[in-house]
């Protein structure tokens, strides 16, 4: 085989690589964290460990965020694997679950201290709406869980992966799916035990295009009250590019206190 046909083949081989990498990527990129619904009133004198632990959260989050970033930038000029990308969105994932439950954590204790008539429907709400945060994280990291065992089956079949290297990476996808099984199955359980509890208003409204999201509405009629500002949802830096290479994101401020 002459040289040049060797360097012909060798090309080809690159440019399958290429694809079979950017094919096993995900689609978007890291899920949002969110804050929680519905508003709860918060009062800085109390509930302060949960405050700080979310603090430690975002500092966590904001630092998967940066190095996500920095993957992603070498991925895009050939110098991280498909795979470092996958890893890299896989930590700011479990990092955003981290911050939800510290932010759910943090309203649910404000909640129990203001004691508010509709207290118990309030908590109801407020963990469904948790689970169904924890929902769409989930998928995302059941996402690359596939993305990932698609490839090592790729190369498993090619006799590039042993056994039991492929095996790990097939159980770790089996327990993501069964992962998002069970968060919608606790979906269901919660949002049977708030309508069993008589509970109104359990679902976050969907914001418009047009116009801002509208103000939460607190379950079963309870009073009026100033709920604090929502944390701005991520933004990506520039539009997104054709294909299923993800966006670069940026890091989400924590949400402002507003004494009750």
């Amino acid at each position: 085989m002459n040289a040049r046909l060797v360097a012909m083949w060798s090309a080809l081989a690159a440019a399958v690589t290429g694809i079979v990498l950017v094919a096993g990527m995900a689609s978007a990129a890291p899920v949002a964290p969110t804050t929680p619904y519905p508003s709860v009133p918060i009062n800085p004198n109390v509930c302060k460990a949960e405050k700080i632990k979310v603090d430690q959260a975002k500092l966590l989050h904001d630092q998967a965020v940066a190095s996500y970033n920095r993957v992603l930038q070498l991925f895009n000029r050939g110098a991280a694997s498909a795979q470092e990308l996958r890893d890299a969105q896989k930590a700011v994932d479990q990092a955003a679950l981290a911050l939800n439950n510290a932010r759910y954590a943090e309203a649910t204790c404000q909640n129990n201290a203001a004691n508010p008539a509709d207290r118990n429907c309030v908590n109801l709400t407020l963990e469904l709406n948790r689970l169904i945060d924890e929902l769409a994280i989930t998928k995302d990291l059941e996402a690359l869980a596939k993305a990932h065992f698609d490839a090592a089956t790729r190369l498993f079949q090619s006799g590039a992966m042993s056994v039991e290297e492929y095996q790990q990476i097939k159980t770790a996808y089996d327990v993501a799916k069964l992962q998002t099984a069970l968060i919608e199955q606790l979906i269901a359980d919660q949002r049977a035990r708030t309508t069993a509890a008589g509970c109104r208003n359990v679902d976050r409204p969907t914001p418009t295009p047009s116009s801002p999201a509208p103000s939460s509405p607190a379950p079963s009629g309870s009073p009026s009250t100033s709920p604090a500002p929502s944390t701005p949802a991520p933004t990506s830096t520039g539009s997104t590019p054709p294909g299923p290479l993800p966006t670069s994101v940026t890091a989400w401020p924590s949400s402002t206190a507003v004494v009750s």
